[in-house]
């Protein structure tokens, strides 16, 4: 698709940012299953709780532009995404803590 002004512009970069806010969405729960600090489970809950916020708003914006709801493909958020998955598989970082903070890092 040629962008041929700002306005084409704001709808492409709203279908980067669903596909983004939908990618992270559905990573917070496997977040919230891998640590074990209830403090960061609450800050995790918290933060999922403001990305379904996200997408309806995302939505209602497209729609109130009469855009369907179609993601595009992310790469940046594919990299961050496989990044978070490497740290929660890893056996390796054995202190909780330690675990805990490099996935809130991710």
């Amino acid at each position: 698709m040629n962008i041929e002004n700002l306005s084409e512009l704001f709808k492409s970069d709203l279908h980067y940012l669903y596909d983004s806010e939908s990618k992270v969405n559905n990573l917070l729960p496997k977040l919230m299953d891998s640590v074990s600090n209830r403090e960061l489970k609450d800050v995790i809950s918290h933060h999922a709780n403001k990305k379904n916020n996200n997408l309806d708003i995302l939505k209602a914006e497209m729609a109130n532009l009469g855009e369907a709801v179609e993601p595009k493909e992310s790469h940046g958020i594919e990299g961050l995404k496989k990044e978070c998955l490497e740290l929660i598989e890893k056996k390796e970082i054995m202190d909780q803590d330690a675990r805990a903070s490099a996935i809130a890092a991710a």
